[in-house]
């Protein structure tokens, strides 16, 4: 069940429309469209000889999505001015976040205005409001902006509220030490995503190599190619295997520069799949001088 709408603009400003309490907001939505998984478009080819035809390919089309928004009257407030507004939580021409909350899951996707036609000499003033999204999947919404997983470095523990249930001993943890090179991360997402792995160097450290155990997908990164020759203490290096976002950044010093010529020529641009994903990293020398994280956003057909 939907239990919120959220409208999020990139200059911080939000509007959330709770569904069981249109008041809170000033608006009701009467119903809402294509929340769902998109049409896929096939390609499939005839072949002389042969019945039927032969799978090409499957792509999805973009997301339309479709709502009735009702401006409601409160004191205070005029319809015409909760209708000024719908305006402006709608920014036409510039990309905005959507945010759907369920009983499950909360996610979100980037959706641009086609259409806002308000029903003005209504008596109820009904906004017909049409949304295109591109990208035709929901991401799943963290505060943290995605999942973490923690190879060599320190697992964040202490948060908000915290308490200390003993007298004797300290029992708050600030932190877990992994330094383990190996992780088996189980995704349940319906599709698959890229990753992002960052490496932070606490002292000098070559050739790093990154391994997927289960498809036997490899990465390299040769260090003799980066500024210097080498990764040294306090560089940080972000490889994304994002999709349309494929990037390989030396951050050293503050400066920001494109390494992706030390990559090796045979890399894999690795992808997280249904179900297990075992992930190994390696270093040829200084393995313990390198923190290694990798983060993911849980990608979803639809809520």
């Amino acid at each position: 069940m939907i239990k919120s709408i959220t409208i999020k603009r990139s200059t911080g400003e939000s509007l959330e429309i709770e569904l069981a309490d249109p008041e809170k907001s000033g608006f009701a939505i009467s119903s809402i469209d294509g929340l769902g998984p998109t049409t896929v478009s096939l390609t499939t080819e005839k072949v002389a000889g042969l019945d039927g035809t032969l799978f090409s390919n499957a792509l999805l089309s973009e997301r339309q999505i479709t709502m009735k928004v009702i401006p409601l009257f409160s004191y205070g407030n005029s319809v015409e001015e909760r209708r000024l507004k719908c305006y402006k939580a709608f920014p036409l021409k510039r990309p905005f976040t959507l945010l759907v909350k369920t009983d499950t899951r909360y996610a979100y996707t980037t959706a641009y205005v086609k259409s806002i036609d308000p029903d003005i000499f209504s008596k109820e003033e009904v906004m017909n409001i049409t949304l295109v999204c591109p990208d035709p999947y929901f991401y799943e919404y963290s505060a943290t902006g995605g999942t973490f997983v923690t190879f060599n470095g320190i697992d964040d523990e202490f948060e908000f509220e915290f308490e200390n249930d003993s007298l004797d001993e300290n029992m708050i943890e600030f932190g877990d030490i992994q330094t383990n090179p190996v992780r088996n991360i189980i995704y349940d997402g319906g599709i698959d995503v890229g990753i992002t792995i960052h490496l932070h160097a606490l002292g000098t450290a070559t050739n790093f190599s990154f391994y997927n155990s289960l498809t036997k997908e490899s990465m390299t990164l040769d260090t003799s190619k980066l500024p210097g020759g080498s990764l040294i203490a306090g560089d940080d290096i972000i490889i994304s295997t994002l999709r349309g976002n494929k990037t390989v950044t030396l951050i050293r010093d503050g400066e920001k520069s494109n390494v992706i010529n030390a990559l090796g020529k045979k890399a894999s641009w690795f992808k997280l799949t249904e179900g297990d994903n075992v992930f190994i990293y390696d270093a040829e020398t200084g393995m313990t001088n390198i923190q290694v994280t990798l983060k993911y956003v849980t990608a979803y057909e639809g809520v």
